[in-house]
């Protein structure tokens, strides 16, 4: 019974074996084999600062200009072709009162001071408001080079973010500390 089980199994693993690519026996052999694989789309955003501060003080009132605003250059890694294309949209607390495009930072007492973003790859300008979603953003079309690192080492910084507060708006608001933040999301398109 025991040599009939034997004789099974090595008639089995031959059978298997035949159904595998066998190369022929010689001095030397080869068999070709086949390699797939598949790279996923990723983007990541990288380098953008922990906060922006802003001192709203005489010296904003006192000048000539209607807004006030601080960029912020960091990096936008996408493998999606040789443009590095993405798309972007954020998200934190809507000022709609203040227009489709705004944003909201509050005090303790919960009042509110709007603000403004925009998103700019070097070619591509775009405020980003509450529900906007912009395609067709590039990470090579500031440096002309799409990064090859995650976090742009190779290329630099390639995305400047643009937040703006208005003179208007900020002599609408009660003096006091407002704080609060805005997400950005970058998506492989």
């Amino acid at each position: 019974m025991i040599k009939k089980l034997l004789l099974g199994a090595g008639v089995a693993a031959l059978v298997a074996g035949a159904a595998n690519a066998q190369s022929a026996f010689g001095e030397t052999a080869s068999e070709e084999v086949q390699i797939n694989a598949t790279v996923a789309p990723i983007v990541r955003i990288s380098g953008l600062a922990d906060e922006l501060n802003f001192n709203l003080g005489e010296a904003f009132f006192n000048q000539s200009g209607p807004n006030t605003y601080q960029n912020d250059m960091f990096c936008v890694y996408s493998n999606v072709s040789d443009a590095g294309s993405y798309s972007i949209t954020a998200s934190g607390t809507p000022a709609p009162a203040f227009g489709s495009n705004a944003w909201a930072i509050e005090n303790t007492g919960g009042d509110i001071l709007a603000f403004t973003m925009k998103v700019f790859d070097g070619s591509l300008d775009r405020v980003v408001g509450p529900g906007d979603n912009w395609s067709g953003f590039s990470s090579a079309a500031w440096t002309g080079t799409r990064p090859d690192t995650g976090d742009c080492v190779d290329t630099g910084d390639n995305t400047r973010l643009q937040v703006t507060f208005s003179k208007d708006d900020v002599l609408g608001a009660n003096a006091g500390e407002y704080t609060g933040s805005v997400t950005l999301i970058a998506s492989a398109t």
